[in-house]
C-alpha cells in the first residue's frame, strides 16, 4: 500500500468516525428533548389528577357537610336538576316517601317515581314546571301523618336553582311543617265565626223589640198629655233605648269589622 493510499484510508475513517458522531450526538438531543416534553406532560398530567383528586375530596367534604346540616333539621329538604332527577334530599324526606308510599327513593332517580300515585305526579309535575320556569312560590298541603291518625299541614316553598350564567338547572325545595300553627288558626277562626254568628243573632233579636218599645215611646209621647214628672221619666227610658240602640249598632259594626279581617 502507497503513503497517498494510507492517508486516504485514514481520512475515510476520520469522515466515518465524524458521521456518527455528529449522527449521535444529534440523536441524543433529540431524545433529550423528547424526553423533556414526555416528562413535562407527564407533570402535567399528575397535577391535574393531583387537583382532581383535590377537587373531588373537596365536593365530598361540602356534600357530606351538607348532608349532616340537612340531616339535622325537622324541616323536609330536596332538590331536583331540570331532569327531575333527585340531587340531594335528607332523611326526613326519604322516610316521608318511605312511610306515605313505600318507595325507597334513591338519589339520581326521578323524584316522579312510577310507583307514586298518579295525582301526585301530576300535582308535582305542575310545581316543578312552574319553578323550571322561574318562579319562586309557596304552596300549603294538608296531608296525612305517616305514622299518627291524624292530619299535618306542611308549608313547602319551591325556588329555581341558578347556575353562574343564570341558567335555570333544577328546582329546591323545603316542606316545614305548621301543624300547631295552623290548628290556633283554625281555632280562632272558629271562635270568630261562632263570635259574629252571636253577635249577630242578639243584635237582630235585641232589634226587634227595641223597635217596638221605641215606636210606644214616641206613640205616648205624641198622644197622652202627661206630667212634667212622666215626662221625665219617658224621657229616660227614651235615652235609655238610644243607648241601647247605639251599642247594637257597635255590636254590628265590630261584626263586620271581624268579617273584612276574616276575608282578608
Amino acid at each position: 500500500m502507497s503513503v497517498v493510499e494510507g492517508d486516504e484510508a485514514t481520512l475515510q475513517s476520520i469522515k466515518g468516525l465524524l458521521f456518527v458522531f455528529l449522527t449521535t450526538t444529534l440523536l441524543y438531543f433529540l431524545l433529550k428533548y423528547y424526553f423533556n416534553k414526555l416528562a413535562e406532560k407527564i407533570d402535567e398530567v399528575t397535577e391535574k389528577q393531583a387537583v382532581e383528586v383535590a377537587l373531588r375530596k373537596e365536593i365530598s367534604q361540602k356534600v357530606d357537610n351538607i348532608t349532616t346540616l340537612i340531616n339535622n333539621s325537622n324541616d323536609i329538604i330536596w332538590s331536583v336538576d331540570e331532569h327531575l332527577n333527585l340531587v340531594i334530599a335528607n332523611e326526613e324526606f326519604f322516610n316521608r316517601i318511605k312511610l306515605r308510599y313505600g318507595i325507597d327513593l334513591k338519589l339520581d332517580e326521578s323524584v316522579l317515581h312510577e310507583d307514586l300515585p298518579q295525582k301526585f305526579r301530576e300535582t308535582w309535575l305542575s310545581h316543578y314546571t312552574r319553578a323550571m320556569a322561574g318562579e319562586t312560590f309557596s304552596i300549603e298541603a294538608e296531608v296525612k301523618h305517616p305514622t299518627m291518625d291524624d292530619m299535618e299541614y306542611i308549608e313547602i316553598r319551591i325556588s329555581p336553582i341558578l347556575s353562574k350564567d343564570d341558567r335555570i338547572i333544577g328546582a329546591c325545595c323545603l316542606g316545614r311543617n305548621f301543624t300547631q300553627r295552623k290548628k290556633h288558626e283554625l281555632l280562632i277562626q272558629e271562635k270568630n265565626k261562632r263570635l259574629m254568628d252571636i253577635a249577630w243573632s242578639q243584635s237582630h233579636e235585641f232589634r226587634t223589640p227595641l223597635s217596638r218599645i221605641m215606636g210606644l215611646i214616641y206613640l205616648i209621647d205624641e198622644e197622652y198629655d202627661m206630667s212634667d214628672d212622666q215626662k221625665q221619666v219617658l224621657h229616660y227610658i227614651k235615652s235609655s233605648c238610644h243607648e241601647l240602640d247605639a251599642m247594637i249598632r257597635r255590636v254590628v259594626k265590630l261584626t263586620e269589622n271581624l268579617e273584612e279581617l276574616e276575608n282578608k
